[in-house]
């Protein structure tokens, strides 16, 4: 853990600062919003879906992505933490409805999701729904051996991607954001994240 922390650090003396920060589209058509969920060491963003036919709101949809041992099966001893940070491993995407936790009239909170913070950002809907439309496929790809992880609260599927210190679920979650239109810039390791407003 030590390691990882030297290396951290040193990021974050060497490059623009730690923070990761999100620009959403200055002009939108037809706003969506999509969420931006800070847990404090780990992200992951919620999408919103179609229309629910329990209440009529819309479907809310959590996506992340981690390392498989460490995320999915809960194999964090802290020993592995050098290991999974620095060698490229298996990747895996995790899914979670939260429609039903989440009323129709209401946004996912960070007390809701356990979180530090949610931040809500305002993109173009055909992006956010091209997004859903990839991020669905890509789970489903998978789904025939998705792991249930009760710890967390997702399931999970192998994903093609490896998982590292530079690819990280910090770094896919930008990634996602740049697809919904929103401009990204700093260092994305850590979850560290400032929405411009």
């Amino acid at each position: 853990m030590r390691i990882l922390l030297v290396i951290l650090s040193a990021l974050c003396l060497i490059g623009p600062g730690c923070a990761t920060h999100i620009t959403p589209p200055a002009e939108v058509a037809e706003p969506s919003t999509v969420y931006l969920v800070d847990y404090g060491y780990h992200a992951a963003l919620i999408l919103k879906g179609s229309q629910s036919s329990a209440g009529g709101g819309d479907e809310l949809i959590e996506f992340a992505f981690g390392q498989y041992d460490w995320y999915a099966r809960n194999l964090d001893d802290w020993w592995r933490a050098p290991l999974v940070a620095l060698i490229p491993g298996h990747g895996c995407l995790g899914r979670r409805d939260l429609t039903g936790a989440v009323a129709s009239e209401v946004a996912p909170t960070a007390r809701l999701l356990g979180a530090q913070e949610v931040h809500a950002i305002t993109v173009e809907r055909a992006c956010a729904a091209t997004l859903l439309e990839r991020l669905e496929a890509r789970w489903a790809t998978g789904s025939a051996d998705a792991l249930e992880n009760l710890n967390v609260g997702m399931t999970f599927v192998s994903d093609p991607d490896n998982y590292w210190l530079f690819y990280n679920c910090n770094a896919a979650v930008a990634a996602w954001l740049r697809e919904t239109g929103c401009q990204v810039g700093g260092l994305v390791v850590g979850s560290d994240w400032k929405v411009a407003r």
